[in-house]
Formats: structure tokens, C-alpha cells, sequence
């Protein structure tokens, strides 16, 4: 059942408004954050950042900070508006469970979105990070709904489900076969660390 409270999230990205979409939920024993979605316009957003060197997933719900993916370059865009939190718990938490897809991510506090250094707009992401052996409570985050906006009513915006599974439309469930291989993913991963400890 865990693993379908993870992906449910991601196949909502056919029907929410929100052009960025983040899922960040307790599975099994690992907290594990993914980014779905695009980022079709920066549109009245404030260039801080391009190709800056560096790219680790990492986390900090006091500073409304969390990035799925990696990469060896990122970009920072600011003047974002939403919540400037996701909860009390402080101290940064770098992925300890592997990453994969671009780089994405938010930063509440700052105001700044991250992308990956070489983004194309209306690029499609698909990023997941691990914290293993961590959990939301673990990380001081409120279980909630939180959305960031840019640009007005014409621009974009991010949500991010922590903890929170919304039930999906039936049309949404064309989008899940796309994530089949994101599943697989995570099967194989459990099927390997369980056959690593076997031995």
C-alpha cells in the first residue's frame, strides 16, 4: 500500500493546475521526494542563478527547502510566493538514498526555484531522491498541501504533497502508465538491497 500512496501523487499532473508537481511521502522506511510536471515559463521570475556548479537533493522544512535529483549544474530563479516553510524541523538532510532525474526543487524561505543547469522550458521532469531510514516526523514536516506561484495568473506554479495522497480522476489514470518504469524502480531497488542483506 506505500508504494501506492508514492506514486498516486505523480498521476496528477494531467489535472492540477500546477505546472511543477512534488510528492514527498513515507515509504516503507525511507522518505522519498519526487518531481513531476514541467516548468513552462519564468515569466516574473528574477534570474539569480545559471549553470551555478553543484546539484545535491537535499532538504530543510524550516526553510521550506527541497530538491529532488541531481546534476552537476543548477540553475536559481527568485520572487516566487507561497509558504516560507513546510514545517519546524531544521538542519539540511542531503539524500542518503540515491537520486535520480534532474535536478528540481524549492526554497521557500528564499523565494527561488532550482532547475537543472541546462533546462529547456516545458521540458518534461521526472526526479526522485531517498533519505533512507528517514521519515516526514523524522524531519520535522507538516503533512499538508503547499503551493508556490510566479507570474501572475498566466504563469506557473509548484505544489507540493507532503504526506498527502489526493485521489486522482479516472481520466488521470492514462498518465500512470508513465510512470510504470519509476515503479519498477523502486521495486527493483527493495528487491536488491532485500537479496544484498540475505547474503
Amino acid at each position: 500500500m506505500g508504494i501506492i500512496r508514492y506514486i498516486l501523487p505523480l498521476v496528477l499532473v494531467t489535472n492540477l493546475n500546477a505546472m511543477l508537481i512534488f510528492s514527498l511521502q513515507d515509504v516503507g522506511s525511507d522518505l522519498v521526494l519526487t518531481a513531476t510536471g514541467s516548468v513552462n515559463s519564468i515569466t516574473g521570475l528574477n534570474v539569480a542563478l545559471i549553470n551555478q556548479p553543484g546539484g545535491n537533493s537535499n532538504m530543510n522544512a524550516s526553510a521550506g527547502l527541497f530538491v529532488a535529483g541531481t546534476g552537476t549544474s543548477f540553475n536559481q530563479y527568485n520572487n516566487l510566493s507561497g509558504p516560507l516553510s513546510i514545517g519546524s524541523g531544521g538542519g539540511f538532510g542531503i539524500a542518503t538514498g540515491g537520486s535520480s532525474g534532474p535536478f528540481a526543487g524549492i526554497n521557500g524561505s528564499g523565494g527561488s526555484l532550482y532547475t537543472e543547469g541546462n533546462y529547456v522550458l516545458g521540458t518534461p521532469i521526472n526526479s526522485t531522491s531517498f533519505w533512507t531510514g528517514a521519515s516526514l516526523a523524522s524531519y520535522g514536516i507538516t503533512p499538508g498541501v503547499y503551493t508556490w506561484t510566479w507570474g501572475g495568473g498566466s504563469g506557473d506554479s509548484a505544489v507540493l504533497y507532503a504526506g498527502v495522497t489526493p485521489i486522482p480522476e479516472p481520466t488521470t489514470y492514462i498518465a500512470l502508465a508513465g510512470f510504470v518504469g519509476l515503479w519498477l524502480f523502486v521495486w527493483h531497488r527493495r528487491w536488491v538491497k532485500a537479496h544484498q542483506s540475505a547474503e
